[in-house]
């Protein structure tokens, strides 16, 4: 496989370059995955090549995905829907002569599909962005997009302790409050509400046979905006799939607790597991769904700690993994 992925990405990634828009948006194509033949209507499995945008230094959203045979022949492209919301910070420091330095970084993110999500079908797993018979049986594919909603976080500090506030930090970012089933046609299949608050950690599409779920795991609460330690509730929720309904109706949930530390200042943040059972491993994503490599873990006493240091200032998605659970938390990197 090795030799059929490497040429088949080095191609990709040389179209990538002539296809350049414009200097600070690029198009290129990344590491193809396999949507597996439980997924597709004829029982073929495909090869999927996602063509990523790149918006700006930290983000990028899928622009459209390749899908080719097994024997590598191209079979259609199927292009996404986006959804932009404004991103980025604003820094105010108050300085000695009473002025305030203001500090603005501020931009459009992105989005099309569901960050990669786990599809579990008739024994068959895979990691990826479409599906052909999950929803339907339809020829088209299918895919699951956001619906976000734009917030704005401020935080105040006095750090020299003179009663006088000499920083004030506003986040701007967005929450997810639900998700809308796709059709690559354009037909919006469905829908699914999110209680209000709640961070999305990861989606799992799960087909048991006799039933289908879309399962959304997250937690309440968040980190590293204005508390340095935080206890906080974690949730599985199952969606269950009704053939022809409108909305996807809550059919169970799960509750776990996690502590998580954000030392801002060691720059590290340290994951400590609830009653369930201690955390064998921990992956760091970026908030476009990537694996952040470089990442050192260290555990203690199912403790893990993981460094920050070479991070640059934005959200993250911690997914911590033990024999009997798993959970995920989004960090805010500043």
């Amino acid at each position: 496989m090795k030799p059929i992925f490497a040429t088949l990405l080095a191609a990709t990634l040389a179209s990538a370059t002539a296809n350049a828009i414009e200097p600070t948006v690029t198009l290129e194509d990344t590491y193809p995955g396999v949507m597996n033949s439980a997924l597709t209507v004829d029982g073929k499995a495909r090869l999927m090549v996602q063509n990523v945008q790149i918006d700006n230094e930290y983000h990028y959203h899928i622009a459209s995905i390749k899908l080719l045979d097994t024997d590598l022949n191209e079979l259609k492209t199927i292009t996404l829907p986006t959804v932009s919301t404004p991103a980025g910070y604003t820094s105010e420091n108050l300085q000695d002569s009473g002025d305030w330095e203001v500090f603005e970084d501020r931009y459009d993110y992105v989005l099309s599909v569901a960050e990669p999500y786990y599809i579990s079908a008739n024994g068959q797993s895979s990691y990826g962005i479409l599906t052909q018979n999950f929803f339907n049986n339809d020829e088209a594919f299918e895919f699951i997009m956001p619906t976000v909603q734009p917030t704005t976080e401020t935080e105040q500090r006095d750090y020299d302790g003179d009663g006088v506030i000499d920083y004030i930090s506003t986040h701007y970012t967005y929450d997810i409050t639900g998700y809308e089933i796709r059709s690559e046609n354009g037909t919006k299949l469905s829908t699914l509400s999110l209680p209000a608050g709640f961070n999305v950690s990861d989606v799992t599409l799960l087909d048991l046979g006799s039933a289908k779920y879309v399962v959304i795991s997250g937690y309440t609460g968040d980190t590293g905006k204005s508390a340095d330690s935080v206890e906080r509730k974690s949730y599985t929720f199952y969606y269950k799939v009704e053939s022809g309904a409108s909305s996807l109706k809550l059919a169970r949930s799960e509750e776990g607790t996690m502590s998580v530390r954000n030392n801002t200042a060691a720059r590290e943040i340290t994951i400590i597991p609830g009653e369930e059972g201690d955390f064998d491993s921990v992956t760091l994503f970026d908030a476009a769904g990537r694996m952040v490599r470089g990442a050192n873990a260290v555990v203690n006493d199912g403790a893990i700690t993981l460094s920050t240091a070479s991070l640059a200032p934005g959200t993250y998605i911690v997914n911590a993994v033990g024999r009997e659970k798993r959970e995920s938390v989004k960090v805010t990197i500043r």
